[in-house]
């Protein structure tokens, strides 16, 4: 037994020789590579990361600079598309009459919504518009413009406690300070694109558009003359009360015409539209002129458009 063992030990000594060596040569130390920045900024991001068609959410580094034309580019048949804007700028009055004459050149601010169709070669397509518009014009209020026919009070003062009201039927003469407009608009219009050979370049295009408005006008009127309709003394301590405020509001309607020419610039998925509009719109408006003859209102205006497409 004891020479068995002494066997088995001496066959283990070169065994374990082996193995040590062994482990020698699997922890031999391998040089370092050097760090190269530029090498690994040029690695493209996961698949998973990078969405179908090259179009990427920004944020993340790997934005496509154009995603919406991008799309146009690479697919065929009809896309869809919205646009929101916003436009502002000069309302030049070109028509005359009592109304048209006092009017000085005034502000218009427009804001909406398109939904766009464009045709299989990608070159134009037409779209449908929904939106809000509002004018603004200062007046002459020197210039009597609008006649009304109302009833005032004569409060007349007889003593300390004693008061007495009498009415009496007035035709005054008024001035007009200020006019508000305020419309809802539905319409559409047509454009047309010059593309060029990258979807991420700024595209140009060319735009008509028409459709009518319904909304409301208020004048703001000030008191230039008054008459009484019926005889009547007016003592020193009489107070004549005007009843409510001096107003005079209409429902309108309008339709219009315009064009412009703008511009698509691309930003991380969507389009950056910016567009020199002109339209010329008229205004039915019936508000009760002295002549009774002036039914509208005519004005071109010029605006700046901005907005975002995608």
């Amino acid at each position: 037994m004891m020479r068995w063992r002494l066997h088995l030990a001496l066959l283990a000594v070169p065994l374990l020789a082996v193995a040590a060596h062994g482990q020698d040569i699997v922890s031999v130390d391998v040089p370092a590579q050097p760090f190269d920045p530029a090498a690994v900024a040029s690695v493209p991001p996961p698949q998973s990361v990078v969405p179908l068609n090259g179009c990427s959410a920004c944020g993340s580094g790997w934005c496509d600079p154009h995603c919406n034309l991008y799309w146009l580019y690479t697919h065929n048949g009809v896309k869809n598309s919205f646009e929101f804007y916003g436009r502002v700028g000069p309302s030049f009055i070109t028509s005359g009459g009592d109304l048209d004459d006092v009017l000085h050149t005034g502000i218009a601010a427009d804001f909406g919504v398109k939904t766009f169709c464009y045709n299989k070669e990608r070159t134009s397509g037409w779209y449908g518009e929904l939106g809000v518009d509002y004018i603004f014009n200062n007046a002459n209020n020197l210039v009597p413009v609008i006649e009304k026919y109302i009833n005032v009070d004569v409060i007349r003062n007889q003593g300390t406690f004693l008061q007495t009201t009498e009415t009496v039927l007035s035709r005054d003469f008024l001035g007009i300070t200020e006019l508000h407009r305020v419309y809802a608009k539905i319409g559409g219009g047509y454009q047309w694109y010059w593309w060029t050979d990258s979807p991420d370049s700024v595209h140009w295009y060319l735009d008509l558009d028409g459709g009518i408005r319904l909304g409301h006008a208020h004048a703001a009127l000030h008191l230039l003359d008054r008459q009484f309709l019926q005889p009547f003394e007016l003592n020193d301590n009489d107070v004549i009360q005007t009843p409510g405020e001096l107003r005079s509001t209409d429902f309108i309607k309008n339709f219009y015409i315009g064009g412009g020419i703008g511009m698509l610039i691309p930003y991380c998925g969507y389009d950056v539209t910016v567009e020199l509009h002109w339209e010329y719109s008229h205004d039915i408006i019936n508000l009760p002129t002295i002549s009774n003859r002036d039914q509208g209102l005519d004005q071109v205006k010029v605006q700046v458009l901005a907005g975002a497409r995608w």
